[in-house]
């Protein structure tokens, strides 16, 4: 296996996502880790901010529509307790975007994203869930962030249902999907990058 963000933290609700706070102090994480994807070399940052909006438009839909996927989780009835199960699998398009390598790990991740999207932007009709006018109102006009960043051995996914979170600073997170093929000693790891002041 070559993801790199396995979590660790039982607590936490993604099995291979980091869940990290977006502030520290005054410093944003979140943003300097996509600045810092930006400045990658190989890599290319598609990022979606905005309203998360409903099925027919806002960053989800726009991501859908790029990649060629329809995003969210629907609870299926297993013969004891059921089971998450993905909307759509990984697109040919998607498939395409990441590296050989690493195609296995984004199937293994696509589970585990599209739950924690679902769970904090509001695409899933598991147990609780539900769109009452409130949450409807809420998904037209918060803005959320959807981050895809491929590269030539590697590849990154981030959700944050606060986007950038530059009006709200504090207890919010967003969670960062890694995948490397391979690691050198002059290559920066972004998880890292949350490391310094």
């Amino acid at each position: 296996m070559t993801i790199t963000s396995t979590n660790i933290n039982p607590k936490n609700d993604s099995k291979y996502a980091r869940h990290r706070s977006i502030w520290s102090g005054s410093r944003n994480k979140l943003r300097s880790v996509v600045d810092e994807l930006r400045k990658t070399p190989n890599v290319t940052v598609h990022e979606y901010c905005g309203p998360a909006g409903n099925f027919l438009r806002g960053i989800v839909r726009d991501f859908e529509v790029d990649w060629d996927v329809s995003l969210g989780v629907t609870r299926n009835i297993g013969a004891v307790l059921g089971y998450w199960a993905t909307r759509s699998g990984v697109s040919k398009r998607l498939r395409d975007a990441v590296p050989p390598a690493l195609q296995a790990d984004l199937d293994l991740i696509w589970l585990d994203f599209n739950t924690i999207l679902g769970r904090r932007i509001g695409h899933s009709d598991g147990a609780g869930a539900g769109t009452t006018e409130s949450q409807e109102r809420y998904l037209k006009t918060m803005e959320s962030l959807i981050v895809f960043a491929p590269g030539k051995d590697r590849f990154d996914l981030i959700v944050s249902k606060y986007g950038y979170a530059d009006h709200t600073k504090k207890n919010h997170h967003f969670y960062h999907w890694q995948a490397r093929s391979k690691l050198t000693g002059d290559q920066a790891h972004v998880d890292d990058l949350l490391l310094e002041a």
